[in-house]
């Protein structure tokens, strides 16, 4: 994605301590080269990084697209937009998805205290 357009939202959520990912737009939508409509339960997102209405720059979050069984998460929309050439590919996109800022995220993302 282009750094400068990037569209993609991740607002952190003080008062229930989650990422709110969102997709604004058909631009917005990733696509990922992978079977990841069929087996991925995890994705990393790369989006603008809202913290208390302040723009921190793109961030890597990471966000699950399916629970412990299979299906998919609340607010998380899957293409399987089948093979091209060798891979498959996927387009995902988010619509106010939450996912918890635990210790998985943190891997991933750190809010640090000056952030808040």
């Amino acid at each position: 994605a282009v750094v400068s357009t990037q569209s993609t939202g991740a607002t952190y959520d003080a008062e229930t301590d989650e990422i709110v990912v969102h997709t604004p737009s058909v631009k917005a939508q990733k696509y990922w080269i992978t079977n990841g409509a069929v087996h991925a339960n995890f994705m990393v997102v790369f989006a603008q990084l809202m913290v208390d209405g302040v723009n921190n720059g793109i961030h890597g979050v990471l966000v699950p697209i399916r629970d412990a069984e299979g299906n998919i998460m609340p607010g998380v929309t899957i293409h399987d937009m089948g093979s091209c050439t060798i891979a498959m590919t996927m387009q995902a996109r988010w619509t106010n998805s939450r996912t918890l800022y635990d210790n998985q995220t943190k891997q991933t993302l750190q809010i640090s205290p000056s952030l808040l």
